[in-house]
């Protein structure tokens, strides 16, 4: 019993001895960041935001395959470019939306000095460091995600990946840093309780923190040193533990830190405190050490793997000699299919050791360990079974070189060195595979030889004299055969795959290439041609010419620096790389590796679009989907190619079926840049491969069975861990447990990845394609957070989805995850490398239902919330302007919708007090009368007053502590509040137009023309935010007048014009706008002016005359040039929706019905005639369209004849176009996740089940109302033509089911948030005339008759306005 408790203590401990040293690895790294922030050493431009920061680890060995130098960043004596502003200065944010982010937080009372100086610079300085986030995990996505930015400059964005490496499965550490600072030290927004942290009494507080007096490279380097280290020796106890996967989480976390350091060496200007050559010797040593655990790791695994399939007799030729596979497996890249040995990372990641391998070999070329990166070369060339030989054997062969120069120099012994003499015919003919085995060993001289019997007398230990340095410069622990290892990599070269030579060389000449655009290093290339600056020097880099074919590497003896080592080759280069891709592509499809093809062919489509030869990067990306589907011109019809056999499957499966995981998404990615690059003018045709695009994101969650099928369940649903599962909410712990879908960048590139997701999502949202782009936004946001480790991309994926979800009126989701950006919850930690940072202030639990009514609880808190929380002047900080004016802007669009859902006139709150909301009717209270009883002496109201005062003083406790924790005022929730409908709001629009307005004041100050696009596009924004604030406070003309701004801002500013057309920019934020700024959104503006001047006509808001029409124009106007210009664009969907404005103007100013009859005809043909996958915008458009078209006929077809016979066939003919109308209501509320019940045998009685889902829709809730307030009323016209006498059962059958239609649009009328009482008033008047005939027939008493009558009466009394 002792011995066990005495074992289970000791393997804690080492546990915890291993978890420990990556935590104090971590913790001094934390504390690193901190000082180089606090000391502002890098003075870094936000390279998050930067298009032309391309992916240094393309740069890298383990991606180019060659040692790559002459690029920014490469070493010191190449300093990085710096971003220059059109007026000299360094790039910053743009200073018109700084001040707007200040204003909207509140900080207006800093003076503008102060804030240019100590404001601006933090943001910045926070802004690296979240970009360092991006590059922590090696995921990143996409800085340079071009989507959006019409410069052909995608070779740039898309041959750039990260690794994705997992996190290590322990808690975060503290924020407070581990390194002792001077006490008069503060960090400055770091976040959390440091940077809320207040100035201690007695000490005066500048603007700036106070910092030490000076830090310097050599603490700088100990720290380093202590970082490395301590991950070093996790490592090496997990591996000596057996703890495997333990030991690969600490070599990621190691592999992040040094990228985070590395990115911001490479991304700032030159400084002498941390430069590439320090961080270079610190890392060298610990990556060398972790480099040998790992490769112990690979040992012992082939060890056991030999062991069960000897025993098991299965021995499979692929597991014979190395777990990373044969030579006979390289093809000179990933298959887009599962590769068991490669892709399997349960229990050990292949691609991740060999960039490991990789990565340390450069790492100790640059810092001139010889000995010990031969050493390295052999053991990866003998565990690897000589796999990686093309890229390994050189720099070993150099290494031997330089060791044999030193061994000269030194006055050694000849070659074969005396130490390795003796085996040498052992090694032959594959020495590599027996480097590692018992057989190879070292035979010492008497010389080196330690006297053991001297060490052994404890006395003498410390007299005993050091090695001679000379000796052991002489001699060497690697074998120096560089005939042998020449003849080795001959052999392999021969065994292995002529394909893998081409197509890694292409890849090789584009890394080189890539190099020299790095940080804007190289002109815009221009049709064949290229811009190159013209001018004299002296370049001392080694030259390399480029060649179309692989060099021959027999003959090579790699004694020449210039044989290892290339420098960036020129741009009037890129034809001879574009040749060798078509050399590569030629060769792998004689060769039938179509994945490897297929990644050829993007890669070339790329280089294409960046020569700007449109035409051929669409000709090559449509053959590779060709290819991948097996089929010809699948674009022209992909719902046919991507159809099933029996109809068993949706589009997405069939996808993933054919084209596999990596085969799918590659599809996707293909396909988004064909709409984006090619298909500019066809709005159509862009959706319809938009559609596609999605479909094959789609396809990834069709991988595992966890995943929902309904695309509505993807609006709560999350993935990846560390997220709060609350009520209603569902998690994955991973995309694909056991996959890492990002491990090989060209086969899938996580930059290129987030840019089509980002892309499609925007281009489905604007078009109202709403529920498609869940699963999309689902998975962008996964990459993002989990595998990117992106807080910007993270933040800004939210702010879309949460657009989406407020389109799609779904306001439980959007206000979780609204609530999450506020609080800064969920967002990626940048000091601690992983997990999740800490907030200021804990998250509420309060949840928004829309099952429930606005009057509950949590829903009036929800809305508090919403109304009154900003962002704190911290997290304003971290995100940046930019993002701060967009997440404000978001949540105005939020705080608007809500507010839409409520049919009330707003109450104008801007001058209330809080004790003003006490005042009033409350519209959810009334009062009910029970019968007096007594229970124990008391009454049964005494019984229940006491349970609810308990009740209520719990409710109060609670409330008033989510009030403190979220630092809001209890306006809605007080104990003596009486919410309305109208207060509600009112508040939530009086917060939204002081918001917008700020935003607008700011930028209005600027003239339009010298907005940057991502300053227009807040503009647009806000203008059009303001617009919806007038919209639902019923003032139409100002609206109008607000979308008139809008309109006018586009057409002045420059990206507009014909003469600049070519407006270039490197801002992130700004190539993110020029995806908004096009026709779709000048289409779109126009047509919320046209319905905005349409209810202007003949209604409340036509008053003081018409002159605001000379301003505007008239509606009609308006419809005429949105309908010329949809068709110009062929945008179907916007025509219908033009052309069903046109008939509602026509009907309005009593146009005769046959004329308004064919707009509707028009209308609809439009709609079943364009896109086959419908939005929820175009299915509420053609169910009001079959409505009114039914409408109109029954009132021009009854005024025509008094037939019986005609009358009879004309109502059958409406009544079937309400049931097609009833039938589309019925399919929208199933989209929308709602139980819909569908009767076969009698349609009309499809309606929807209890309880309603979401209440505060007005999409399919109003329409259900009205449709089958339709139906009834037709079914009573129906029975008006059966006898009394010898149709009567009939005659009763058909009343009847009158009344039960009638009776289900009573009950959806009352139930849902936008409660109409107009709509409520006529259901009830036609059911009373329903039941009359019924009392009329003997079947009811007169009682059930004059209820329903006496309460329409009462509802029209109490409502004195109609909103429509």
């Amino acid at each position: 019993m002792l011995y066990s408790k005495l074992k289970n203590f000791v393997q804690y401990s080492n546990y915890s001895c291993r978890v420990l040293n990556a935590l104090h690895g971590v913790c001094v790294f934390s504390g690193l960041l901190r000082k180089l922030d606090l000391f502002k050493v890098f003075e870094s431009v936000d390279t998050s935001s930067r298009v032309s920061f391309l992916d240094i680890d393309l740069f890298t060995l383990d991606m180019a395959g060659r040692v790559v130098v002459g690029w920014p960043g490469a070493s010191a004596e190449n300093p990085p470019a710096k971003e220059v502003t059109p007026d000299g200065g360094e790039s910053t944010h743009s200073t018109v939306l700084y001040l707007a982010s200040r204003l909207i937080i509140g900080d207006v009372e800093t003076p503008d000095k102060e804030v240019n100086v100590t404001g601006a610079q933090v943001t910045m300085t926070r802004a690296s460091i979240d970009y360092t986030a991006v590059n922590v995990s090696q995921r990143r996505a996409s800085e340079l995600s071009n989507h959006g930015d019409d410069r052909p400059d995608s070779a740039r964005s898309e041959d750039s990946d990260n690794n994705a490496p997992s996190m290590m499965p322990v808690p975060p550490p503290p924020r407070q840093d581990p390194v002792a600072l001077d006490d008069k030290t503060a960090p400055i927004n770091g976040g959390g309780a440091a940077g809320n942290a207040k100035p201690k009494k007695g000490k005066k507080t500048t603007g700036a923190a106070q910092v030490p007096e000076k830090l310097s490279s050599r603490q700088v380097k100990a720290e380093l040193d202590s970082v490395f280290q301590a991950f070093a020796r996790s490592v090496n106890l997990a591996e000596r533990g057996g703890l495997w996967i333990l030991a690969q989480n600490n070599i990621k976390m190691l592999w992040n830190v040094y990228q985070c350091l590395y990115v911001m060496i490479t991304s700032s200007k030159p400084t002498s405190i941390l430069t590439v050559e320090t961080l270079r010797s610190s890392a060298a040593k610990g990556f060398l050490q972790i480099s040998l655990a790992l490769h112990s790791v690979c040992v012992n695994m082939q060890l056991q793997l030999d062991q069960i399939f000897a025993k098991e007799k299965r021995r499979e030729k692929t597991m014979e000699s190395s777990v990373f596979g044969t030579q006979e497996d390289e093809v000179g890249g990933s298959s887009l299919n599962f590769e068991r040995i490669a892709d399997d990372v349960t229990l050990f990641d292949a691609r991740f050791a060999y960039r490991i391998f990789l990565r340390t070999m450069e790492l100790l070329f640059f810092t001139e360990q010889w000995e010990s990166m031969a050493d390295l070369a052999f053991k990866i060339n003998a565990i690897t079974n000589c796999r990686f030989v093309e890229q390994v054997s050189p720099l070993l062969i150099y290494s031997q070189h330089r060791v044999i120069e030193r061994v000269l120099q030194h006055n050694g012994p000849d070659l074969p060195q005396p130490s390795f003499s003796e085996y040498a015919p052992s090694r032959n003919p594959a020495y590599a595979e027996k480097y590692d085995s018992p057989v190879f060993r070292v035979a010492l001289a008497p010389e080196d030889q330690p006297d053991m019997a001297t060490r052994l007398q404890v006395k003498q230990v410390a007299t005993v004299s050091a090695p001679s340095v000379t000796r052991a410069m002489q001699v060497a622990s690697v074998p120096l055969d560089i005939e042998d290892s020449v003849a080795e990599l001959s052999r392999a070269m021969d065994h292995s795959q002529f394909v893998s030579h081409g197509l890694r060389h292409a890849r090789r000449l584009l890394a080189l290439y890539m190099a020299g655009h790095h940080l804007g290093g190289c002109k815009e290339v221009v049709g064949e041609g290229v811009k190159c600056e013209s001018q004299v020097r002296i370049d001392r880099t080694p030259v390399y010419i480029p060649t179309t074919v692989p060099q021959d590497m027999k003959g090579l003896r790699f004694d020449k620096i210039q044989e290892v080592q290339f420098a960036a080759i020129p741009a009037h280069q890129l034809n001879t790389v574009i040749k060798a891709y078509q050399h590569a592509s030629d060769l792998l499809s004689a060769k039938k590796e179509v994945g490897c093809q297929v990644q050829a062919m993007h890669e070339l489509g790329n280089l294409y679009l960046h020569q700007k030869n449109l035409r051929e990067a669409n000709r090559v990306w449509s053959q590779a989907i060709d290819i991948l589907f097996k089929a010809t011109d699948v674009l022209k019809d992909w719902r046919k190619a991507t159809k099933s056999r029996f109809n068993d499957k949706d589009s997405s499966q069939v996808i993933l079926d054919k084209c596999g995981l990596w085969g799918s998404l590659m599809v996707g990615i293909l396909v988004s840049k064909i709409a984006q690059y090619v298909m500019k003018t066809k709005v159509d045709s862009r959706l319809e491969m938009c559609h596609f695009a999605a479909a094959c994101f789609k396809s990834v969650f069709r991988a595992s069975l966890p995943y929902p099928l309904s695309d509505v369940d993807y609006a709560s649903y999350s993935i990846g861990p560390d997220y709060s599962t609350s009520v209603g909410s569902k998690s994955m712990i991973d995309l694909l447990p056991g996959l890492d879908i990002t491990s090989d960048q060209f086969r899938c590139n996580s930059r290129t990845l987030v840019s089509s997701l980002l892309w499609v999502t925007n281009e489905l949202h604007r078009s109202h394609y709403n529920l498609i782009s869940l699963p999309t936004l689902t998975l962008c946001e996964f990459i993002c957070a989990h595998a990117c480790r992106d807080l910007k991309r993270t933040v800004l994926t939210r702010l879309i989805k949460i657009r989406v979800l407020t389109a799609l009126q779904l306001y439980s989701p959007a206000c979780d995850l609204m609530a999450k950006v506020l609080f800064g919850s969920s967002l990626p930690q940048v000091e601690s490398v992983f997990g999740w940072r800490s907030v200021e202030s804990e998250v509420p639990n309060i949840k928004f239902n829309s099952c429930r009514p606005i009057f509950e609880a949590g829903n009036l808190k929800m809305m508090e919330v919403l109304a009154e929380k900003r962002l704190s002047a911290t997290l304003s900080s971290t995100y940046g302007p930019e993002l701060t004016c967009q997440v404000t802007t978001v949540q105005s669009l939020l705080r608007i919708a809500i507010a839409a859902s409520f049919s009330c006139v707003p109450t104008d709150t801007s001058t209330l007090q809080i004790h003003d909301f006490a005042s009033g009717e409350d519209d959810h209270t009334k009062k009910t009368k029970r019968r007096v009883r007594r229970v124990g002496g008391r009454t049964v109201e005494q019984l229940l007053e006491s349970v609810d005062n308990e009740k209520y003083k719990e409710d109060e406790a609670n409330s008033d502590a989510e009030a403190e924790a979220t630092g809001v005022t209890r306006v809605l929730t007080s104990p003596n509040s009486k919410p309305s409908f109208a207060l509600i709001a009112g508040l939530l629009l009086d917060a939204a137009f002081q918001d917008l307005s700020a935003i607008y004041s700011t930028l209005s100050a600027t003239p339009v023309e010298d907005l940057s696009p991502s300053e227009l596009d807040f503009l647009i924004q806000s203008l059009s935010g303001l617009g919806r604030v007038y919209e639902v406070r019923q003032q139409r003309t100002e609206q109008a007048q607000h979308l008139m701004k809008a309109l006018n801002a586009l057409q002045k500013h420059p990206l507009f014009t014909s003469a600049q057309q070519s407006y270039n920019t490197d801002n992130f934020w700004d190539v993110d706008a020029r995806v908004r700024l096009d026709m779709k959104l000048w289409m779109n503006i126009r047509l919320e002016l046209t319905a905005a001047l349409l209810e202007e006509v003949r209604e409340m808001g036509a008053i003081g005359g018409d002159t605001w029409i000379d301003e505007l124009g008239r509606c009609r106007m308006h419809c005429a040039e949105g309908i010329s210009e949809t068709e110009k664009y062929e945008d179907n969907s916007l025509t219908a929706q033009y052309l069903y404005l046109a008939t509602l103007l026509d009907l309005k100013e009593g146009k005769p019905i046959p004329n308004i009859l064919e707009n509707l005809v028009d209308c609809i043909g439009s709609l079943e005639g364009g896109s086959k996958v419908t939005s929820v915008y175009q299915y509420r458009t053609y169910i009001c369209a079959k409505v009114l078209h039914g409408d109109l006929q029954a009132l021009s077809w009854f005024q025509k004849t008094d037939d019986p016979l005609e009358n009879q066939q004309m109502a059958n003919r409406i009544y079937n176009t309400y049931l097609e109308a009833l039938q589309f209501a019925v399919e929208l509320g199933f989209k929308y996740g709602e139980v819909m019940e569908k009767r076969r045998e009698d349609e009309a009685l499809s309606t929807i089940q209890a309880p309603i889902k979401n209440l505060f829709s007005t999409t399919y809730l109003p329409l259900l109302a009205h449709i089958k307030l339709r139906i009834g009323h037709c079914l009573c016209r129906m029975s008006v033509h059966y006898d009394c006498i010898r149709e009567s059962a009939m005659k009763k059958s058909v009343l009847k089911k009158a009344v039960g239609l009638l009776s289900t649009a009573l009950s959806i009328a009352r139930a849902m948030s936008q409660q109409q009482p107009n709509l409520e008033a006529e259901i009830l008047f036609q059911k009373g005339r329903a039941l009359r005939q019924l009392f009329i027939l003997g079947e009811i008493d007169a009682r059930s008759v004059v209820v329903p009558l006496k309460e329409a009466i009462t509802v029209s009394f109490n409502f004195n306005h109609d909103l429509g």
